[in-house]
């Protein structure tokens, strides 16, 4: 098989995307955004309860109490509603040059080729397929973990059908059943 060449460019809809699967890293990533607002919603409600219990006259004692752990509560929700929807914008901005940049990728039988070249960076990286920790395929992209908490990502939306496939069964090849993981139906 002739070697397949590419180049993306990683936007923030695929970098979001990315992330919420790198919280998961299973079938249900689609849906960790609303899972994750169930504790935002939860912690609403319980500030909501105390703050209407602090009112009652005969809960004066307790009420400052309720108050407090109320305000304890809405931290916590401030703090994972931060974590939902500013962290991931925040950290692709700080990253962008690098993010962004056109990737060139080559991919053939024995190894993956990545290139980046930037007027601050310039970066080339060879990876042999036994050094590759597990490629996970969803609807929207190819997420190659060279280490545990280190990915690259191949958006699909970027390619073509027949370049898809043919990534596909390179990187299923090269680094074999146990190390990929298709996580939606063909």
């Amino acid at each position: 098989m002739e070697p397949v060449r590419f180049t993306i460019q990683l936007d923030y809809e695929a970098y979001r995307a990315f992330w919420f699967f790198s919280q998961c890293r299973n079938k249900r990533y689609r849906k960790a955004e609303k899972r994750m607002l169930w504790p935002i919603i939860s912690i609403a409600l319980i500030d909501v309860f105390l703050f209407l219990l602090s009112r009652q006259p005969e809960m004066e004692d307790m009420g400052r109490m309720a108050f407090l752990v109320a305000g304890v509560w809405l931290m916590v929700a401030v703090v994972e509603a931060l974590r939902l929807y500013v962290l991931p914008r925040r950290t692709f901005n700080a990253y962008g040059e690098s993010l962004i940049a056109p990737t060139e990728w080559e991919l053939s039988e024995s190894e993956m080729r990545c290139e980046v070249h930037t007027d601050t960076l310039d970066n080339s990286v060879r990876f042999d397929y036994s050094n590759i920790h597990t490629v996970y395929e969803t609807h929207d992209a190819l997420y190659i973990f060279t280490a545990k908490n280190v990915a690259r990502v191949i958006p699909k939306k970027q390619l073509t059908e027949q370049q898809c496939s043919d990534v596909a069964a390179i990187l299923q090849n090269g680094v074999g059943e146990d190390k990929y993981r298709l996580l939606y139906k063909k």
